[in-house]
C-alpha cells in the first residue's frame, strides 16, 4: 500500500514546515563539521530562568500533574489578563483567556475554529510560512498582500480596504513582525482599525508572542 496516496486529501494540501526543514539541514551541516549560523528556527539561546526551573520541579513534587481544564488553570488565565490589562491599558477577564501548549498549537486550533471552505484569510507579507499551511489544511485561502520595504514591510489601511472582499473571514497582523522586525505603531493599529470597524464580522488575529522582545521606546 503507498500510505502517502491514501492520507486525507486535507493533509496532501499542505507543505513541510520550511523552517524545520531547514533547521534540519543546518543540524545536518554542523554533525558534519561545517560551520553554520542556524537562522532558522526561532529557539531561544539563553537558558531556561531558574524560576521557571524551581516552579516545575514543585509542580512534580506536589504531584501538581493532573489535568487542567481544557481552558487552562484559572491561577495562569487570571494572571496573563493581569498581564494584558497592565501592558495595554485594556479591561480582559480571566474567562476570556485560553491557554495552549504553545503559539504554533494554538494557532492551529485557530484556524480549525475559523475557517470554512472558501473562506479568505488576509496574510501580509513577509511572514511566518506556517500561516500558509494552517489556514489551507482547514479548507480556507491564505489571501496573501505583499507589504514592501516602501512600506516597511508592513500592512497598510489602503492595502487593508483593497483586499476584503466578501470572502474575508480574519486579517492576521503580526507585531513584532516575524522575519522582519517590524512593529506596528499604536497610530498605525488604529488606522487599520478604522477599516476594520466598518467590517464587525471579520476576526483579528494579532499575533503578538515576540512583544516581550520589543524595545521598550516601542509601543506594540
Amino acid at each position: 500500500m503507498n500510505i502517502k496516496e491514501n492520507l486525507s486529501n486535507r493533509i496532501k494540501r499542505v507543505k513541510p514546515s520550511v523552517t524545520n526543514d531547514s533547521n534540519r539541514q543546518a543540524k545536518e551541516l554542523i554533525k558534519n563539521g561545517i560551520h553554520v549560523f542556524n537562522l532558522s528556527n526561532g529557539d531561544i539561546s539563553l537558558p531556561t530562568p531558574e524560576i521557571a526551573k524551581n516552579a516545575a520541579i514543585e509542580a512534580i513534587e506536589n504531584d501538581d500533574t493532573k489535568y487542567t481544564l481544557a481552558s487552562g488553570k484559572e491561577e495562569l488565565r487570571k494572571a496573563i489578563a493581569d498581564q494584558y490589562n497592565r501592558k495595554y491599558d485594556l479591561d480582559y477577564k480571566y474567562q476570556n483567556v485560553l491557554v495552549g501548549s504553545g503559539t504554533k498549537n494554538v494557532l492551529f486550533t485557530l484556524m480549525g475554529v475559523l475557517c470554512n471552505h472558501d473562506d479568505e484569510i488576509i496574510v501580509p507579507t513577509p511572514c511566518w510560512p506556517s500561516y500558509f499551511e494552517q489556514i489551507k489544511l482547514f479548507g480556507a485561502t491564505p489571501k496573501i498582500i505583499e507589504c514592501g520595504i516602501e512600506n516597511n514591510f508592513k500592512l497598510t489601511a489602503k492595502l487593508l480596504s483593497k483586499n476584503i472582499t466578501t470572502r474575508t473571514k480574519a486579517v492576521i497582523l503580526n507585531s513584532p513582525n516575524n522575519p522582519s522586525g517590524s512593529i506596528y505603531s499604536k497610530e498605525e493599529l488604529a488606522e487599520l482599525a478604522k477599516v476594520l470597524e466598518k467590517h464587525d464580522d471579520i476576526f483579528i488575529i494579532f499575533d503578538d508572542v515576540y512583544s516581550e522582545i520589543a524595545s521598550p521606546r516601542s509601543s506594540f
